[in-house]
């Protein structure tokens, strides 16, 4: 919980300047903008070079790369369950495999909201 809780105010520190466009003083900035690895959902653009990408396609790529990292973790999850069990118990393997992704789920959702948030927020301004 202890965790939970760090990271999630790791998560608002780094994101309400840009959220809110609000002006923080510069020792506050220069202690915190090495926090902006944390911010996940940076990382869906990750190798495309900044202004050769449109908005429209940097909120779908932002809004969707948390799905497609919870379906790959999903799917590894059941593969790795189908794997190590008998022929005859797949159909329980895979529900046991689903079962082991809720974790992957959680965690991955509750690492990515605040950054789709905050590109949702920046169509508005």
């Amino acid at each position: 919980v202890k965790g939970k809780i760090l990271i999630s105010s790791f998560q608002i520190i780094v994101l309400v300047r840009p959220s809110y466009d609000v002006h923080l003083p510069d020792s506050w900035t220069n202690w915190t903008d090495w926090l902006g690895i944390i911010d996940v959902s940076s990382w869906a653009s990750f190798g495309w070079p900044a202004g050769c990408v449109s908005f429209l396609t940097q909120l779908v790529v932002t809004s969707l790369a948390p799905w497609l990292f919870i379906a790959i973790a999903s799917l590894a999850c059941i593969v790795r369950r189908l794997m190590a069990s008998p022929s005859n118990e797949k159909e329980n393997a895979m529900k046991c495999g689903l079962l082991d992704s809720t974790l992957a789920f959680f965690a991955i959702t509750f690492l990515c909201i605040t950054g789709v948030s905050q590109t949702i927020f920046s169509s508005f301004s």
